[in-house]
């Protein structure tokens, strides 16, 4: 018996030591082992939780989401500091689900460092051979706002939904730019393609780095598998 009472006890020091929130880390809210403060707030209601945190704990906190800590930050003049004058240290994006899954960290948006550094100067470059910080762009736009204010005009009073239709201007300034065409708002192939995108964006929410960004790789890969293969038949 005491063998058995000495291996749990052993076991659980290991877990609280594996999965506790790490020494010389700022304060936060009680850790509990494996899950540490998973559950601690609903996700609708983070804003007020983090008010909470913010007033009990103080500008700088840590939460652990799983074994991963995630320091949360308030306030002008830390924001500033960590960003502006340290933001070579704390520029790089976070390592998550999505950014592994989609594009293995590499890509325009998703990828940080160097790679960043030498796609962003590409994409400036090549971006403004098609005008981008020209005045010609600033015809384009100019001449979709004027697409987009008689589409709004066709509502009159009414209230609808403008979510959908400023993504169409929006992506029609960047197919203007791009492939020298723009769509009409009741495109219904153009819609649907605004719709596949939103779909891509909603999926990838669990990019969240409060997202625990160990998750098993090949079961959230059959995860979206399985989704874009609903959304086809669907």
């Amino acid at each position: 018996m005491w063998v058995t009472v000495a291996i749990v006890v052993v076991l659980i020091a290991l877990i609280w030591r594996y999965t506790g929130r790490p020494k010389g880390l700022p304060p936060g809210p009680t850790c509990y082992p494996i899950i540490g403060n998973v559950g601690l707030f609903k996700p609708s209601e983070a804003i007020q939780a983090h008010r909470k945190l913010r007033k009990k704990y103080g500008d700088i906190y840590t939460i652990m989401t799983f074994h991963k800590p995630m320091i949360a930050v308030h306030g002008y003049d830390n924001i500033r500091e960590l960003l502006v004058k340290h933001g070579d240290l704390f520029s790089d994006r976070p390592l998550t689900i999505m950014n592994g899954v989609f594009n293995k960290g590499k890509g325009l948006i998703w990828s940080s460092g160097p790679l960043w550094k030498e796609q962003r100067t590409f994409a400036l470059t090549t971006m403004r051979k098609f005008g981008f910080g020209k005045r010609c762009l600033q015809n384009q736009i100019m001449e979709e706002v004027d697409c987009l204010m008689e589409e709004l005009e066709k509502y009159g009073n009414k209230p609808f939904d403008i979510q959908n239709t400023l993504n169409i201007s929006v992506s029609n300034v960047i197919c203007s730019m791009l492939f020298g065409n723009r769509f009409d708002y009741e495109d219904a192939r153009f819609k649907h393609l605004i719709v596949l995108l939103n779909k891509l964006f909603a999926t990838s929410s669990p990019s969240s780095p409060a997202m625990p960004s160990y998750w098993n790789k090949k079961w959230h890969e059959k995860i979206l598998h399985l989704q874009m293969s609903s959304s086809k038949s669907a």
